[in-house]
């Protein structure tokens, strides 16, 4: 369609950390991820995408915040 997706067989996982609850972040501004999937991981030619929003990040103890961590490093340990 005019462009080569140079990226093309390729996937993506992108995570988003907030300080708010994700559900709120949706409800009050939509679906912001759409730009990030659709508008340039998908005009580069990746696919599948996924997207995965995190938080509150900014004012959860320090014991949060290493499960979160763990959690996110064992999403990445299982990518391909």
């Amino acid at each position: 369609m005019g462009w080569d997706k140079l990226l093309k067989h390729k996937s993506a996982r992108v995570i988003i950390t907030m300080d708010s609850l994700p559900i709120l972040s949706r409800m009050m501004f939509g679906d912001t991820t759409n730009e990030i999937s659709r508008a340039i991981l998908w005009f580069s030619g990746v696919s599948p995408v996924r997207v995965q929003k995190v938080g509150p990040i900014k004012h959860v103890t320090d014991e949060h915040k290493e499960q979160i961590r763990k959690k996110i490093y064992d999403i990445g340990k299982k990518a391909k």
